[in-house]
């Protein structure tokens, strides 16, 4: 009976905690307006943006859902999924997001480690698709109940043909957007 009464101990206190963790769990989505630079694009043909092979600006939106699925007090943890949509260049990128949510201000900070893609179309009309891995961080005001004001997000990455050497180095990518975000 001994034994059984320390399993149940140990066993009820996770079930109840799994329970509350997934009775907040969260999902987001969201819409921005983004400024990305893309700093010391390659001359080769095979990562070049837009046509481009120096560093410069592009502008347009993206689109975004997140869950943030554990919660321990003001934290919590989750995914992102995102797609965005330059002049020539769009990026697709899923990964971690780890938010903080303080109980009494309406500011929530963020930062999300994500990888994936970008497909561009340079100056020959032909399209490359290239690994990009980047780290971003935000801060999100809640403006009323499930609304937020994306005030500021601010990501730096890198672009990788999948082959880098001293003429084809990576292209470091940096984004600056903001806009809205409803929650669930």
């Amino acid at each position: 009976m001994n034994r059984l009464s320390q399993i149940l101990r140990t066993f009820i206190p996770l079930v109840i905690l799994a329970a509350a963790t997934r009775g907040h769990a969260q999902v987001g989505i969201y819409g921005t307006l983004n400024a990305s630079h893309v700093d010391n694009p390659s001359t080769a043909q095979s990562i070049s943006f837009g046509g481009k092979t120096t560093d410069y600006w592009s502008t347009g939106f993206g689109v975004g859902i997140y869950y943030d699925a554990y919660h321990l007090g003001p934290i919590s943890l989750g995914l992102d999924l995102r797609g965005s949509d330059a002049k020539q260049v769009k990026t697709g990128l899923g990964g971690v997001r780890l938010a903080i949510h303080p109980p009494i201000l309406p500011l929530k900070p963020y930062v999300e480690g994500l990888v994936g893609g970008t497909n561009s179309t340079n100056i020959y009309n032909t399209a490359n698709t290239n690994f990009v891995y980047q780290v971003v961080g935000g801060l999100d005001y809640t403006i009323i109940p499930h609304f937020d004001f994306r005030a500021i997000e601010i990501g730096y990455g890198k672009i990788s043909s999948g082959i880098t050497t001293a003429s084809t180095p990576r292209s470091t990518l940096i984004n600056v957007s903001s806009g809205i975000a409803i929650h669930f």
